[in-house]
Order: C-alpha cells, then structure tokens, then sequence
C-alpha cells in the first residue's frame, strides 16, 4: 500500500509540472483552457494510476524497471536518513502536508455552512434590487434563473450553492458593503458559476481531494483549478456588465468586509489570499485576455495523451 501512495504522490508531481509547463510555453490565457488542462493533472493520479496498478502489474516487474522505466521510485529505499529509508521520509512528509492542505480547506467550508444554516432567511421579494438584477443578468447571460437566498446577517458574503439545484446566497452584509453596479458585478460571476456548475465540479473536486487527502500535489492543483473558475467568472462578469472596474471594487470590497477569512494562526494562507485577490483585481484592470485558441481541445488532447504515456513508464 504504501509503495502505490508514493506512486500516486510522484504521478502528480510529474503530471502538474508538465502541465504547467505546458501553460507557459503554449502561453494559455484563458481560464477554461488552464482549468481544464490542470484538470489532467487531477484525474490521471485519481484514475489512470489504479488503472494501471489493475491492467499493467508488470511495470513494477524487475525486468521493467531496469530496461524500460524512466524513474524507479523504489530504488530510494535503500537510502537512508536518521534511519528510515528516503522514500518512507518522501510518504510521511508529504503525505502529512498533503492531509493539512485538505483539513485547510475543508473544515473552515464544513462548518460555515454549519453555522450558516441557523441563520434567519429571508425571502426574495426582500431584495427587490437583488431579485431584479439576477432576472435582468440572467436574461442578458441566456442562462436559467437560479433562486436567491438572502441571510439575515452582518457577515459579507456572496456564493453559489446546491450541486442539483443552484441557490444564489447574498447576505444582508453585502447589500450594505457593495453599490449598485458592484453588486450587479458580483451577481454576474456568481450565474456564471450557475451556469457552468460549478458548485457540482467543487464537489467533485473536494471528493478527489478528500480520496488523495495524502497527496499535496492534488491538494495544490484543485485550489489552482477553483482560482480558475473564479477567473472565468470574473470574465464572465466584465463581459455582461459592460464594467470592468465595478468586479474589482466589488471582489476588492468583498474581501477587505470579510478580512480574508484567513486564520490568523496560518500567515502564508492569508498571503496566499491577498494575492489571488491582487491579481484578479489587476485582470479586471487590464484589457481582456485572449479567448480560447480554436484548437484548445486539440492542446488537452495532446496533453492527456502525453502525459498518460509518460507516467506508465514512471514507477
């Protein structure tokens, strides 16, 4: 067991680093594209590598290893270090960083929406400027309308929930932070996220994330992909409002209400938060990237190809 969780902790590793690598060099811009190419980085460990470990045993066999492997990992078993052998330091060690990165973010999620759901709700006909922006953007963006939820608290925050059916939560909060046109913004990402499910891909992520909780590749690659989503709906966003400057103020806003929500405990994490935020509010300063190229699935293709051809000869 423990020799496949090094496997799979490798895997990853040379999976994000060839993607990211493919990032730079095919200069991909557009959020879509990097979520989905980061996406591979996530399945093939999660999927591809007990597919092999079931069809193609023989690529742990002696014979394979020496003529056709391009990285044995078992040969670090023989090194030592205060008297464990380098590979049970490589499993520990990241395996246990992995599992802080999953509890990071998964316990501060679990109990939000614990203690959210004690709180007063109010119907929608309570924000009729809300309500009839979500009608108007949902209209203008050709997606379904989702039902909206405001929650009678102080607390700013603005998000998408249901993985089956998509409720729209604003907070009394929010309302009191944001300005008109700031809030139409916000509104706007948050159908996007509507519109492309996902709440519903979250989910699946925090499932993979949760079934590979030892692998901190994938941990750092998920919170790569949802930075992604974000980004796309930021676009979204711009694109449908006509303003660019009113996602910036509005998420820039947001944050500053809320401080980061980052624990105080962790500086890194609430550093980490400040520049996404940071360089999602100098997006929206800038002038629109790119779209996709017209043969992005013909680069994901590739990629996965790649990348599935590569890892079966690293043991």
């Amino acid at each position: 067991m423990a020799e496949h969780l090094r496997e799979a902790i490798l895997h990853a590793l040379v999976a994000a680093l060839c993607i990211e690598a493919l990032v730079r060099v095919w200069r991909v811009e557009e959020p879509t594209l990097r979520l989905r190419l980061r996406g591979i980085a996530v399945a093939l460990p999660s999927l591809y590598l007990p597919a092999l470990e079931l069809w193609a045993p023989f690529r742990h066999s002696p014979w394979f290893e020496a003529r056709w492997a391009l990285f044995v990992g078992r040969r670090f078993q023989s090194l030592e270090l205060l008297g464990m052998s380098l590979s049970s330091w490589w499993l520990y060690g990241l395996g246990s960083l992995g599992l802080a990165l999953f509890l990071r973010d998964f316990l501060p999620s679990a109990a939000g929406a614990f203690e959210r759901q004690w709180l007063e709700v109010s119907p929608p006909a309570a924000v009729p400027g809300a309500l009839s922006s979500v009608e108007a953007l949902a209209a203008a963006m050709g997606v379904r309308r989702p039902a909206l939820e405001l929650l009678d608290c102080d607390e700013a925050f603005l998000h998408c929930r249901g993985a089956l059916r998509t409720t729209v939560v604003v907070s009394r909060g929010t309302l009191e932070a944001l300005d008109e046109r700031e809030l139409r913004a916000a509104l706007a990402h948050e159908l996007e996220h509507h519109a492309r499910s996902d709440v519903r891909t979250g989910w699946l992520l925090m499932a993979a994330r949760a079934f590979q909780a030892f692998n901190p590749v994938v941990q750092v690659v998920s919170r790569a992909i949802t930075r992604d989503a974000d980004r796309r709906a930021d676009d979204a966003a711009a694109l449908a409002t006509g303003d660019r400057l009113s996602v910036a103020s509005g998420l820039l806003k947001l944050f500053r209400a809320t401080g980061g929500r980052a624990p105080v405990w962790w500086p890194l994490v609430a550093r980490a938060r400040e520049e996404n935020v940071e360089e999602r509010c100098r997006r929206m300063l800038a002038p629109p990237a790119p779209g996709a190229p017209p043969f992005a699935r013909v680069q994901l293709a590739m990629a996965a190809a790649g990348l599935a051809g590569l890892l079966f000869f690293v043991t």
